[in-house]
Parts: structure tokens; C-alpha cells; sequence
């Protein structure tokens, strides 16, 4: 059995001795092949020397071309545009950007829910695993609430093709609008879309977003470095409640990509985290309370919670929060965490 932990659900600081957990998936009914099985020896690391992470550096704000309008960019995204100088903008999720004509954080909702005066304009730049067309991506959406395709038009943006997509959320009101689509590609980025949301897309705000589109300029990404927390803080981090509720048998550490991560534990594919970012996974064996489930009642009576005897963190190589991983109440060392390579000092 082999539960994963969603991000988000636990949040665990360098001296954090206590975890909240959120949600987690049902539980798998046995372990996978290949992914909880095999026990090998103690890993070793890989690399010397100094290894650095990529950390996202702040959206930048310049005078536009013209008058009244300001240009909003990502260095590390590698896009920029036009917008008028007074909407507000906050660095996004994916190297992206939150920008709206009203003040997202003074309104119901958190400013999620434009009404038709205003106008959101939600930039991400998602990971594209599956290699699909651009009209295939435009009717998956992005990160708001996806709907039913009401137009797809070719179109170019930036000299790049792209996808124009109008479609209405299937969200419960007040969340159920037309958002409009763009996606299309860098050239600096193989495995990468850019997508541009912009919502109400029957406001009267929709000639703004048609503007925003026609000044998009693409640039090759200036990624900020810094230096990850180190081996040692990662294991404290993450076995520092472990080590309170339970007994911890053995633990180990390698930094690598988020990516190398998802493959190597057939976890699945986020669209929220960068897949290139650097990450600490810990892997904890030994015998811990479970915070994750309960055994269905027997007779109406609760029956006890069985242990975590493996417990997977993936931690920010930066700040050392735990964002995801795995649970399991079996005790096997992971064969795909020995096939990681480490990239750690």
C-alpha cells in the first residue's frame, strides 16, 4: 500500500518538530514493481564541489512604449509585455505573473473573481510532458477551471505560432466565466508552453488583453542562482517530527531535479512545481504514528491506525519545506531513490 502526499500538505521548517497533513490519495493496494521494492545498500553521493538552484527573481516593471502603459517581465520566465501603468502585477506560480486592473488582494475572494468592468490576466509558463498540439493544449486550459471549448483560432504570438482559446469555466459561480487563451512557445524552452489567461473574456476590459498579446516580446531566461540548504539540514528538516512520533531505522538524501524526482517514482506530473527545480528528496524507514489514514470501522467501532514504516519527503532545496511525497506501512527501501543520481555536495 503506497500513499502520496499532495503538495501542500505537509509543511515542514528546518526545526519544525510538528506536520499538518491536508489530504492524501487513496492509498495503492499493493506496492508497485519497481517502485517500493528492493533493498540496496546506504547511497552515496555522486557529485563534488559547489551545486546551486534556480530561485525565482521578482517580476520586472519599466516604462512602455507608449504612453500610460508600463512593460511587466520575467527575467527567469523570458517573456515580457505591455500593460496599462496602473494595473497591479505579482510574481505567478511557473515563472509567471498574476496581473489585474483592480487590487487582487482588496476584493472578495482575493481578487479571484473579475466582474465585468475588470479584467485578470493569469501568465504561466507550464511543463508540457505529453508533446501535444498547441489546439490540444488550448482545450486542456491552464490552471483555472477548465470548460468547454467555445472557439480555437490559429494565430501567432510573438512571431511564434500559437492558440487562441475561448472557453468558459465549469466553475461554481462566482467563478464561472469566459476566459480566454493564449498558447504558444518559446524557443528558449523545449519542454515548455507559455499560456495566457485573461478573464472576463466578454468584460469590457477584452481589447486590454487583445493589447497585451500584440506586444509579447521572448527572451533567453536569466535564471538567478543560489546555493540549497545542505544535506544534513534536509534530514533534520524532514525527520525532525519523525523523530518525536516514532523511530527512525535509517534515512538518506539526494538533491535532483523535481522531474528526475516524478520519473524515477512514477508519482505523477504536477503542473504547479517547475520541473526543473532542485529538490531534496528524504527517504525515512523505521516506525512512525500515521497521520495519513484510518482502516474502515469493524462492527462500528474505529479499529487503530496501522504505522507509516516509510515516509518519502520532497523538501525546497531552498527554504527546506516539505511540499510532497509518499507514505507507506511497509518498511521496503525504494529501488528508484538508489537509481537517482545525486547532485549534491
Amino acid at each position: 500500500m503506497l500513499g502520496r502526499i499532495l503538495i501542500g500538505s505537509i509543511v515542514t521548517v528546518l526545526v519544525a518538530t510538528v506536520v499538518a497533513t491536508v489530504a492524501v490519495l487513496q492509498p495503492r493496494d499493493v506496492p508497485q514493481a519497481g517502485v517500493m521494492a528492493g533493498r540496496s545498500p546506504q547511497p552515496t553521493p555522486t557529485t563534488t564541489g559547489a551545486v546551486f538552484t534556480t530561485q525565482p527573481g521578482p517580476l520586472t516593471r519599466d516604462a512602455g512604449s507608449g504612453a500610460g502603459y508600463d512593460r511587466i517581465g520575467s527575467g527567469d520566465g523570458g517573456w515580457s509585455f505591455e500593460i496599462p501603468e496602473t494595473w497591479v502585477a505579482e510574481k505567478g506560480n511557473l515563472r509567471g505573473a498574476e496581473i489585474a486592473s483592480f487590487d487582487m488582494q482588496g476584493t472578495d475572494f482575493s481578487g479571484n473573481a473579475p466582474d465585468a468592468n475588470q479584467l485578470r490576466i493569469r501568465v504561466t509558463l507550464m511543463p508540457e510532458y505529453d508533446h501535444l498540439s498547441l489546439a490540444a493544449l488550448g482545450a486542456k486550459g491552464g490552471l483555472s477551471g477548465i470548460g468547454p471549448v467555445v472557439e480555437q483560432v490559429a494565430t501567432t504570438v510573438a512571431g511564434q505560432p500559437a492558440v487562441r482559446t475561448l472557453m468558459r469555466s465549469s466553475s461554481p459561480k462566482p467563478f464561472d466565466m469566459q476566459h480566454l487563451y493564449w498558447h504558444f512557445r518559446s524557443p528558449f524552452f523545449s519542454d515548455r508552453v507559455l499560456i495566457v489567461d485573461a478573464w472576463p473574456a466578454d468584460g469590457a476590459l477584452r481589447a486590454a488583453a487583445d493589447h497585451t498579446i500584440q506586444t509579447v516580446q521572448l527572451s533567453r531566461p536569466n535564471v538567478t542562482v543560489a546555493a540549497p540548504i545542505s544535506r544534513q539540514q534536509a534530514i533534520d528538516g524532514a525527520t525532525a517530527y519523525l523523530r518525536i512520533s516514532g523511530r527512525v531505522d535509517r534515512v538518506s538524501a539526494k538533491l535532483v531535479t523535481y522531474h528526475e524526482y516524478e520519473a524515477a517514482s512514477s508519482s505523477g506530473h504536477s503542473y504547479f512545481q517547475d520541473p526543473d527545480d532542485l529538490v531534496w528528496v528524504v527517504v525515512t524507514t523505521g516506525e512512525f504514528v500515521s497521520t495519513h489514514s484510518r482502516p474502515a470501522p469493524i462492527n462500528g467501532t474505529p479499529g487503530p491506525i496501522p504505522p507509516d514504516r516509510l515516509i518519502v519527503h520532497v523538501l525546497q532545496s531552498l527554504s527546506g519545506a516539505s511540499f510532497a511525497g509518499m507514505y507507506s506501512p511497509y518498511d521496503t527501501w525504494p529501488s528508484w531513490f538508489d537509481g537517482l543520481t545525486d547532485r549534491g555536495p
